[in-house]
């Protein structure tokens, strides 16, 4: 890639945004159903009923995103920098990559 690098269009599930110099990709790694148990500081009839109003689906969709950063570094080339920073052992130990674990489709 060029230090140049501007793109002209948005494709499902990447969203391009230029910060400065840098241009921002978040790329879509997927979504997953949360639950308003994890929300504090708001009773807990609130949020169900926000979400219905503005036609969000209950339980709450969660997106998953990660980030390729596109950074000049003063020449003709660009660095690349992928951010993604997993879900650690949110989701427990099959989906946090440790050692002798995998996730079922793996």
């Amino acid at each position: 890639m060029t230090a140049t690098f501007k793109p002209t269009h948005q494709a499902p599930g990447v969203h391009h945004r230029t910060v400065g110099e840098v241009v921002v990709t978040a790329l879509n790694d997927g979504m997953f159903e949360a639950s308003f148990d994890w929300l504090t500081n708001i009773d807990a009839a609130e949020p169900p009923a926000l979400h219905a109003a503005s036609f969000r689906a209950i339980p709450p969709r969660i997106t998953v995103n990660a980030f390729l950063a596109h950074l000049p570094d003063g020449t003709q080339n660009e660095r690349l920098v992928l951010v993604d920073s997993g879900c650690g052992g949110a989701w427990g130990r099959r989906w946090a990559g440790w050692p002798g674990t995998s996730p079922s489709w793996a």
